[in-house]
């Protein structure tokens, strides 16, 4: 596929949806509903040597975790992902009620521009998953990256 079919296959749900920034709210407005974003950043069993007590990530962990967080009034977590929890992960969000920003982690250490065989692969991964899960209704949006992003914006800053 070239780039054009890539970027047309990838358009999904959000063409209707418009983001709302204001000093203290963060919204998603679109034909159906308004979405207004309460959550937290959901990393369990995502490193094993950081987080060793919470590896396997069971259903049950999941359930417990997923009920404090409705107990403190959020709506939604956020996860980077692609790992083995994506469907337990998915599943537990339908069944709890809550949204997921489902983010793609990539390795800052990476030159991207002068690696293309690992952005391709990169390219490839988030393609595939996007597609995946496209229809999810808990998932309200993809981001890229964490550290990598922010790393990106200032080498492109630099020139």
């Amino acid at each position: 596929k070239s780039n054009t079919e890539i970027d047309e296959s990838v358009r999904i749900r959000t063409l209707h949806r418009k983001k709302v920034v204001t000093d203290t709210m963060l919204m998603l407005q679109g034909n159906t509903k308004d979405i207004y974003i309460k959550g937290i950043a959901y990393n369990p069993g995502h490193d094993w040597q950081d987080d060793r007590f919470n590896i396997p990530l069971t259903v049950q962990k999941i359930r417990d975790d997923f009920k404090m967080i409705k107990s403190m009034g959020a709506n939604t977590i956020r996860r980077y992902s692609p790992g083995i929890y994506d469907y337990n992960l998915i599943n537990q969000c339908n069944e709890a009620g809550l949204n997921l920003l489902y983010g793609f982690w990539f390795d800052p250490a990476i030159d991207y521009v002068r690696e293309e065989k690992k952005l391709n692969a990169y390219r490839r991964l988030v393609v595939k998953k996007v597609m995946k899960y496209r229809n999810e209704e808990r998932i309200i949006g993809w981001s890229i990256g964490n550290e990598t992003w922010g790393l990106l914006k200032q080498l492109s800053a630099r020139g």
